[in-house]
């Protein structure tokens, strides 16, 4: 891409394998959003036999889910994958959320301990200096409010719903071609020609 923007998966995978052991003490949000996905599962009456988590950290909600469900799958990086594989019905939420920090280093611990970090291909090869690390902290005083700086998320919720078993569905990336699950496909004996 020209723009510079272009994300580094290796270094994606990197950067959350670092953090792995400081991710749980230091995933606040995390927790909140977790907490908040579950009790929309309480608003579900549908009891799906598989359950898809698309990233809730390092494992608390896989945990969480299969106390609630028979089967559950962590799979990670499906995003608009979800939609291009036949899933049908997407409901997608957005909710904003808040934490807040005493000062710019305790946010940047707190997300250097989540392994949110810079991977994008196109940023600046060298550290961050004294002076521009004291001029980021001096503009984020200017959202100081209650003695507290804000970092601001934008969590999306996202649910989809699969073909029941055993149903072919169309593949909307290949116009006339089907997908059949294997185990669909009855088997015959030599009998039944």
């Amino acid at each position: 891409m020209s723009d510079g923007f272009h994300l580094r998966h290796d270094r994606v995978r990197r950067s959350f394998a670092r953090a792995a052991e400081s991710y749980d003490a230091a995933a606040v949000l995390q927790r909140e959003v977790l907490n908040r996905l579950v009790e929309r599962l309480d608003l579900v009456s549908l009891k799906p036999v598989v359950v898809l988590d698309a990233g809730t950290g390092t494992g608390l909600g896989a945990a969480a889910l299969s106390d609630r469900f028979r089967r559950f799958l962590d799979m990670h990086d499906v995003g608009d994958a979800l939609v291009r594989s036949g899933f049908r019905d997407p409901v997608m939420d957005v909710e904003r959320m808040t934490v807040t920090y005493e000062d710019t280093m305790a946010l940047m611990r707190d997300l250097q301990a989540i392994g949110a970090r810079n991977v994008n291909a196109g940023r600046p090869r060298g550290l961050t200096g004294p002076r521009r690390l004291r001029a980021m902290q001096a503009e984020y005083e200017a959202f100081r409010r209650d003695g507290s700086l804000p970092a601001s998320w934008e969590v999306v919720f996202g649910q989809a719903w699969a073909p029941p078993a055993g149903v072919a569905h169309r593949d909307p990336g290949q116009p006339g071609e089907a997908r059949i699950p294997i185990e669909a496909i009855a088997r015959r004996s030599r009998g039944d020609r």
